[in-house]
């Protein structure tokens, strides 16, 4: 396979002397150059710095640095922008870039703004514009290679290495990076752009090499430093394992022939949060014992059915894994590739030849397969009885043991999957193969070519006959496996005949017969995968109008609802022009209402899924009512449901909502335990019902995402600390004690002593530094043991923000602190409890709370603050009850205060932000704009209105999702919640009258 052989040396080169370009592409450390840069003629030669130098993010951020270098390479690097902005700028390109072209483009403006010295000799935009047009087209047409993956091929070329170090006095690493022939002839193409002597590659044997994937964020600029020594790249996942990190870069560096060190090193890459997904998924399938599953629909995971067979069977078998995302794995992109690759494994293709074959373009595959992605698959192979002897030859390993822990994986994988099997026969599974295809019609010869070949398949794979009579497998599914094999191994195509054309297992069964998927011509209508296709003389045949109100409802809703799903395939009659394949859901009750139901029963009814989709088409009615008497109870509820849905109202298929009395007790049993609630609890519930039974009900929390920098919930903290501290202590100093609920009825009577407290001119510059001390104190006891490298920058940042706030205090002169974490309920730590005992919302739940701050206005009344570090709700939040902390606070706090004889008049949030500090929105006393006419006790009455109503709905156990917020796009249960399927075509109605209306109650069996 051709390789590109890079050389990195540290060496600096001779004044106006380079290394020859022929064989090797030389590479100087960004300092290296710098240093050197007087004493090299950029301009006569090429010379490519920086140690990402073909990676376009590396670029550009080596040209910003640059502009603040000596001239000379500024010049040189205008003459890369130019060539690389034409890159980025070409049509097809522009449609894949990165957020980090924006940022290039700008250093490219400022570049170009620049006048050269002289005109470059070398025509860079005619040479670059001609290889656009050249590669970009050869290699779309070889139709494996897409423009999404050049930043990632590029960056490739030059950093995906593992090195081999030798020497001390210089070091030199050798890297091979493996390359198809086109893909080395685009980067080769490339160098030339950057220098023309670049004229060939190096051909070398391939080699199992791995990028090193540094586990760490807290000792970054440590493991940086010692990679750069060993010119490794280094990429940052986590903060784990930080010191084994450390230590094995510096046995790179002390023993370059240490045995730990041989390559390749394991890793599993998941991108488009799957990492995220996953954990939701397999912690769902764990908390999830408290609802019975069948019950509850809301928890079947959304991704494509697939999806957690690779992820489950990559896991047993610790392979490399690497997803292509989301939405790729939503339209079958990934199991497309993966039943291409047994469909070349069966033809006998050897490794490189079979990767080849699932790049033809003619072949409808959305992923290339990788080498992880075969292997993932090894054991689906052996399991299917399909010859991989090439393929494992190939890889130079065996499956082994993996085999077996894949078989044991693959039981728990269909009750993943498909949650509602339950098997149809007794008895031994290979038994009951044998009998129901020894059933089948075999009037034809076509059709007895397919039984004898189906049970001869039965004969002919033990294991798999032997697997499935312990797995407990319906008999469908068996039967799909089976008789897809003995499809495609011996099945003629003849005219007259039966034309087979597969696309995933699958059956359908008719009342007594059973046929092979696919398009059955002749005698019987047409169907295809796992859905009936209702052509247009199919539906004047039924005496069905599509100009009928009730199906043009009917197919606007699988226009634009169902586009999303591949599960599923119906032939949509469009209504002008010609007829449209699109996915529909897993069930689809065909019949529109139910007195449409009558007049058609004669010619089709429900189609049903049992992990597979089966059909009733064209049946007896006799024959309908004993095929539903062996549908499971809970699939009947589940179709009734979907009936609902389709008909009255199109839902998502997840409706959230607990509708049997098994699983009301259930739910009443959880919450029997959880009496207390909190604003904050109740605020995710109005933002999204669904997130708040994943995790109030379910006890599911967010998985742990490390971040570059401090995340903002701990930010907030320390500034909750150090206003605290700053505070108490001023409060301390006035009166001599603090404000507690024992003198709190005295509190009129300190006022005028508490005026010291107030930030004021004569005082500002001791409060600064009052303020100083108190964040070095904080920041050396919270932030400095888990966060040692941010001490620094966090301190300067937090005091900024600070001084901020102490001019805002200087400016507003609005109220006095008196208390600060004051708490009910609940004490909170270092605070002040105000009232032993929650609040009471209702006879179930009742409320405890932590205050920042309480104020004492110059009538002696009281307003409450809480700070906010991020952004404030705005006033339409408040009076729509979509912020409620604040006014449900003021609720709570309100009823404690008449006890001491005091009034709140007023209740608000204080954002502290960088760059913006301000109080705002407020309610009652300090109220200015859209709340300055609110009444602070209706605001509190709506507050409790909205409040009550979600305890009900919480009771009722209604946890529906919503779109109407924000959130959706950060959230981590982003790929279970299916809100990017309502998206499509329709949005949920939470209102909860609205919500009774579309469904009607089902009886628990």
């Amino acid at each position: 396979m051709p390789l590109i052989k890079i050389v990195r040396t540290t060496t600096p080169p001779e004044d106006r002397t380079l290394p020859s370009l022929k064989d090797e592409i030389v590479i100087f450390p960004y300092e290296t150059a710098v240093k050197s840069a007087e004493r090299i003629l950029l301009k006569e030669r090429g010379v490519i710095f920086g140690a990402n130098f073909v990676s376009i993010g590396g670029l550009a951020d080596e040209l910003g640095q640059s502009i603040l270098c000596e001239k000379i390479i500024a010049k040189r690097s205008h003459k890369k922008a130019i060539m690389l902005k034409l890159l980025l700028q070409s049509e097809r390109f522009s449609k894949f870039a990165y957020d980090v072209v924006d940022d290039f483009l700008a250093i490219a403006e400022w570049l170009e703004n620049t006048e050269p010295e002289s005109q470059p000799e070398f025509d860079y935009q005619k040479e670059a514009l001609k290889i656009v047009r050249k590669y970009f087209s050869e290699l779309d047409s070889a139709g494996f290679i897409t423009i999404q993956n050049l930043y990632r091929l590029l960056a490739k070329s030059i950093n995906k290495s593992l090195p081999q170090i030798a020497g001390k006095d210089r070091l030199i690493v050798r890297g091979f990076i493996e390359l198809t022939d086109a893909e080395a002839e685009f980067v080769m193409a490339l160098a030339r752009v950057f220098d023309e002597t670049i004229i060939e590659i190096e051909r070398e044997p391939a080699r199992e090499y791995s990028s090193l994937f540094v586990p760490s964020i807290i000792l970054e600029h440590k493991i940086k430093r010692l990679a750069k020594m060993c010119s490794i790249g280094v990429k940052i996942v986590d903060e784990r394992h930080t010191q084994a990190a450390i230590e094995t870069l510096l046995k790179a560096i002390a023993y370059p022939e240490s045995k730990d060190l041989k390559p390749p090193f394991r890793y599993i890459a998941i991108r488009d949060r799957f990492e995220e997904v996953s954990y939701v998924m397999s912690e769902i399938k764990e908390k999830a014992q408290c609802i019975p599953l069948d019950e509850f629909l809301i928890l079947v995971p959304s991704l494509d059915r697939y999806a957690p067979i690779i992820e489950l069977l990559s896991k047993s078998c610790g392979l490399n894994v690497d997803f292509v995302g989301y939405h790729n794995l939503h339209k079958s992109g990934i199991i497309r590739t993966l039943l291409g690759l047994l469909e070349g494994a069966r033809k006998g293709l050897t490794f490189h030849n079979l990767l080849r074959y699932c790049e033809d373009p003619h072949l409808d595959f959305v992923a290339r397969p990788s080498r992880s992605s075969i292997k993932a698959i090894l054991p689906y192979a052996n399991f299917w009885g399909i010859n991989y002897e090439a393929i494992i030859k190939a890889l130079d390993e065996s499956p082994g043991e993996e085999l077996v822990q894949a078989f044991n994986f693959y039981r728990a994988i269909q009750n993943l999957i498909n949650p509602f099997t339950k098997e149809l026969c007794p008895g031994s599974a290979a038994e009951n193969l044998r009998d129901l295809v020894s059933k089948f019609s075999s009037t034809g010869e076509a059709e007895k070519k397919a039984k004898e070949c189906a049970l001869n398949l039965i004969n002919e794979l033990p294991v798999l006959a032997e697997l499935m009579g312990k797995s407990k497998l319906n008999a469908g599914e068996l039967i799909a496996i089976i008789l897809t094999e003995a499809s495609e191994r011996s099945l003629p195509t003849k005219s007259g005949g039966i034309k087979v054309s597969l696309l995933e297992e699958g059956a359908f069964i008719y009342a007594k017969e059973v046929y092979i998927l696919g398009m059955v011509e002749g005698e019987f209508p047409p169907v295809e995968l796992e859905n009936a296709i209702f052509t247009r003389s199919e539906l004047k045949r039924l005496g069905i109008k599509r100009t009928d109100p009730q199906w043009r409802n009917l197919f606007a809703y699988l226009r634009n609802a169902g586009r999303q799903s591949s599960n599923v395939t119906v032939l949509y009659p469009m209504l002008d022009g010609e007829d449209e394949l699109i996915p529909s859901y897993l069930i689809f009750p065909f019949a529109p209402c139910r007195e449409q139901n009558e007049r058609l029963n004669s010619n089709f009814k429900l189609q049903i899924a049992l992990g597979r989709e089966y059909s009733s088409l064209y049946a007896p009615v006799s024959e309908i009512k004993l095929l539903k008497k062996a549908i499971p109870e809970n699939l009947k509820r589940l179709m009734h449901l979907q009936f609902v849905r389709h008909f009255r109202e199109p839902l998502n298929e997840y409706s959230g909502i607990i509708r049997t009395k098994r699983g009301k007790r259930a739910l009443a049993e959880i919450l029997h335990k959880k009496t207390i609630m909190s604003a904050s609890k109740i605020e995710r519930y109005i933002n999204c019902p669904f997130r708040f039974f994943v995790e109030e009900i379910l006890g599911l929390r967010s998985p742990e995402i490390p971040q570059e920098e401090l995340p903002s919930v701990d930010l907030g903290n320390l500034i909750h600390k150090i206003l605290y501290q700053f505070y108490r202590d001023r409060i301390v100093r006035a009166l001599g004690k603090e404000i507690t609920r024992e003198n709190l009825d005295e509190i009129k009577d300190m006022r005028k002593k508490l005026e010291d407290v107030r930030v004021s001119e004569h005082n500002i510059d001791e409060a600064k530094s009052e303020i100083e001390g108190i964040v070095n104190q904080v920041l050396t006891k919270q932030l400095l043991p888990k966060y040692p490298h941010l001490v620094g920058a966090y301190r300067e940042k937090i005091i900024s923000i600070l001084y901020d706030f102490l001019e805002r205090e200087l400016e507003d002169r609005k109220g006095i602190p008196i208390m600060l974490e004051a708490s009910f309920g609940v004490k909170h730590p270092g605070g002040v409890l105000l009232f032993d005992r929650p609040f009471q919302l209702s006879d179930e739940f009742g409320i405890n709370g932590v205050i920042d701050r309480l104020e004492i206005t110059d009538d002696g009344n009281i307003v409450i603050v809480d700070y906010k570090i991020g952004s404030t709700p705005t006033g339409k939040e408040i009076l729509r009850g979509e912020s409620i902390q604040v006014p449900l606070y003021a609720l709570a706090i309100k009823e404690i205060l008449s006890g001491y004889g005091l009034e709140l008049t007023g209740c608000g949030y204080y954002k502290i932000k960088a760059g913006e500090v301000k109080r705002s929105p407020e309610i009652g006393e300090f109220a200015t704009s859209r709340l300055k006419n609110e009444d602070l006790d209706e605001v509190l009455q709506k507050t409790q209105d909205v409040v009550l109503s979600v305890l009900s709905k919480i009771r009722e156990g209604i946890f529906h999702f919503t779109l109407k917020n924000n959130e959706c796009g950060r959230c981590y249960l982003w790929g279970v919640c299916r809100e990017a399927f309502c998206e499509v075509g329709f949005r949920v109605n939470s209102q909860e009258e609205n919500l009774n209306a579309f469904f009607n109650p089902i009886e628990d069996h």
